[in-house]
């Protein structure tokens, strides 16, 4: 099995890289410190994950393959980690056997409408599971979806206790919930932040029921860790992290060959979000400095936004994520011409041209970027990928001087949304 390939030669000099091993010398010593540790006891606890036993959860996993759909109750960290993984792994279309819903929304009109497709099984006697995620248990979305879940799936399945299964932090409001309800119940480590908990129970537990091959998604993010653990000055992750920095840019585009690794986009979009974007530094100095993370679809995005990527402001650093696609699909010699040299050709082999395109034309007008390609869209390599962007965060970090792990200003809407609705109850 192959590793992924970080390439930064339009980002970076040599200097930059001969410099990287007095950079990150005292990051590096404390994340092989938690590695030697090998427990969940400190704030870079989520390394430690990829070394999880999966015995237990591919064993409840199977309790479930009698089920027709899966619906996955979080919002955020609780289920982006998931749907980037599952989408990428299986096909953002390719629902097998068991399909799968994410709740993740309390707009009403998508909701009737999952609740139809839900009930519909159910009035079928089809089996339907529910996994409400959530690390607090008080999730307003989460807590009110599950609410409505429950009551349909307790309405048609007299067993119904056994088909949800709660993910939360031990012996919070939800978790004794699950409790006295009988549900199964699957803890979240106290230090795994909710975007870095994908290769926990939060994501692991799903995937399996979904019939990912967890254990290699595993072994793809053990191998990217010890691999970046292992090197000081050719490290790939470290010095993804230092050419985003020293871009000085305050966007950061992620260019996605083909679709199937949307998901991948938004979850990579809340990751750089709320680890960077911060009021205050470590020392409590206001400074509102953050990057902005865009996602950018080859080839239909480029049809829309190439135009000012290529003629606009210079604010932005770019990551080109490519991989080789699973299927091959060609053009047939219909000899019409309609547009010269692509009759008889695949349709993969355009789509790398179209992406070769995009970097020759940077470079030619001296736009950074970086790439990473992977393999394929296995399992390994995903699990490679997602290690590298979650690792990518304790570098940048450091560089920036931020608490990576940290939303406090997140509360401030959801303050106000208690006050709202505590005022309307008074009424």
């Amino acid at each position: 099995m192959k590793e992924l390939i970080f390439n930064y030669e339009n980002s970076l000099k040599d200097e930059d890289i001969k410099n990287s091993k007095n950079i990150f010398n005292d990051i590096l010593k404390k994340l092989n410190e938690t590695a030697k540790k090998n427990n969940y006891e400190d704030k870079f606890a989520f390394t430690n994950l990829p070394f999880n036993d999966t015995k237990e959860i591919i064993k409840l996993a199977k309790r479930y393959k009698n089920i027709t759909s899966l619906v996955i109750i979080g919002i955020g960290g609780s289920n982006l980690g998931t749907l980037a993984i599952q989408q990428a792994v299986q096909g953002k279309f390719n629902q097998k056997n068991i399909k799968v819903h994410y709740a993740d929304t309390l707009d009403p009109d998508t909701l009737k409408e999952l609740l139809k497709t839900i009930e519909s099984e159910l009035k079928n006697n089809k089996k339907v599971l529910i996994n409400c995620i959530s690390k607090s248990g008080k999730t307003l979305e989460t807590i009110a979806n599950l609410e409505i879940f429950v009551n349909l799936l307790k309405k048609y399945q007299k067993n119904y206790n056994e088909y949800v299964v709660l993910t939360t932090e031990r012996y919070n409001e939800l978790w004794n919930f699950g409790l006295k309800n009988k549900f199964n119940l699957l803890g979240i480590p106290k230090n795994i932040g909710g975007r870095y908990s994908v290769f926990s129970n939060v994501g692991l537990f799903p995937l399996a029921v979904l019939g990912i091959n967890i254990e290699e998604l595993l072994k793809g993010a053990r191998l990217i860790r010890n691999r970046c653990l292992n090197n000081l000055i050719n490290n790939p992750i470290a010095l993804s992290a230092l050419s985003i920095y020293l871009s000085k840019k305050p966007i950061h585009n992620l260019y996605l060959l083909g679709n199937d690794l949307e998901g991948f986009g938004k979850w990579n979009n809340q990751l750089i979000a709320e680890s960077l974007g911060k009021e205050n530094n470590l020392e409590g100095t206001k400074i509102n400095n953050g990057i902005t993370p865009i996602i950018t679809t080859i080839s239909m995005d480029l049809h829309s936004l190439a135009q000012l990527y290529i003629a606009g402001p210079d604010d932005k650093i770019s990551t080109f994520i490519s991989y080789n696609f699973n299927n091959k699909i060609k053009i047939p010699e219909l000899k019409y011409n309609l547009i010269e040299d692509i009759e008889g050709k695949e349709i993969g082999n355009i789509m790398d041209i179209i992406l070769e395109s995009v970097k020759n034309v940077y470079k030619s007008i001296k736009l950074k970027y970086t790439s990473i390609i992977l393999n394929d869209k296995s399992e390994y390599s995903i699990g490679q990928l997602m290690q590298f962007k979650m690792m990518e965060m304790i570098f940048l970090g450091y560089l920036m001087n931020v608490n990576i792990f940290d939303q406090p200003n997140v509360e401030e809407y959801k303050n106000e949304i208690r006050k709202i609705l505590k005022n309307e109850r008074k009424n």
